[in-house]
């Protein structure tokens, strides 16, 4: 004789949905960001390896802040903006817009927005010429980046 007060029915469906709780649940909880997929792929040969992770939310925090507000009216940021270089990179811009299409926002946000990683592995001494380098990275908007490949 069972001394269980539920049916066997219901202690057998209970037990089902944990288990598919647990079976198909918890592998999306433990989905891995951006940053760690990218990491994965990363031989552990490598010498030297940067992260820039989330760029869109931290560069727009960074513009919303009131330190990069005081920084704008700073002498040297009017100095750094009426200068030859800052020219340069309003050059540089409209021809990356032209040549491919987007803009500095566009590419950080759409592109290079959620995790890009560089990779870097010296070569054996004396033989330089077997560096090797390695740019990997999660675009929030594939089809930009599937059209920005179409023009390199």
């Amino acid at each position: 004789m069972c001394a269980c007060f539920f049916p066997r029915t219901v202690l057998f469906w209970v037990w089902l949905c944990f288990l598919w709780d647990w079976g198909v649940g918890c592998p999306l909880l433990w989905a891995a960001t951006p940053r760690e997929e990218l990491l994965r792929l990363v031989p552990d040969s490598v010498g030297f390896c940067v992260v820039v992770q989330d760029l869109r939310d931290h560069a727009a925090a960074l513009q919303a802040s009131p330190f990069f507000e005081q920084l704008r009216q700073t002498s040297f940021a009017v100095k750094v903006r009426n200068s030859d270089s800052w020219r340069k990179l309003g050059y540089i811009e409209s021809k990356i817009k032209q040549r491919l299409g987007l803009d500095w926002k566009q590419l950080c946000d759409d592109v290079l927005g959620d995790a890009v990683v560089f990779a870097y592995r010296p070569g054996l001494p004396g033989r330089p010429q077997q560096e090797q380098g390695v740019m990997l990275l999660r675009a929030r908007n594939e089809k930009v980046l599937a059209a920005l490949t179409g023009r390199l």
